[in-house]
C-alpha cells in the first residue's frame, strides 16, 4: 500500500442536480366524472400559473376556469393564487369552475 498523496483518490465531483419536479395532479371536472390524474414536469421554482398553462394544453380546459387547491388529508387546506411558487405546495388538485 502506498502512503504517498494520490490526488485522484480525493477528487471531488459535483452531483447532478435535478432541476425538474414531477407532479401528478388530479383534475376534477364540473360534470362529477372521475378525476383524471395528469403528470407534468416543471422546474422547482415554477409558478402555479405555469402549471395551469401546461395542464390547459393537456386537458382542454382554459386556465381561467381552473382553481388550484392544496389538499391536506381529505380537506382543502387552501386555494393557491397564480403567483405562488410550487416549492411549498404538498398535494395539488385542480377544480374546474364556471367561467
Amino acid at each position: 500500500i502506498s502512503v504517498r498523496f494520490e490526488p485522484f483518490t480525493f477528487l471531488n465531483l459535483p452531483l447532478p442536480i435535478n432541476k425538474l419536479r414531477n407532479l401528478y395532479i388530479p383534475v376534477h371536472r364540473l360534470d362529477n366524472s372521475t378525476p383524471v390524474v395528469y403528470g407534468i414536469s416543471v422546474e422547482h421554482s415554477a409558478l402555479i400559473s405555469d402549471i395551469k398553462s401546461k395542464l390547459s394544453q393537456m386537458c382542454q380546459l382554459p386556465p381561467e376556469r381552473m382553481v388550484v387547491v392544496d389538499v391536506t388529508g381529505n380537506y382543502i387546506f387552501s386555494v393557491i393564487p397564480d403567483q405562488k411558487r410550487i416549492n411549498t405546495c404538498l398535494e395539488l388538485h385542480i377544480f374546474e369552475v364556471r367561467g
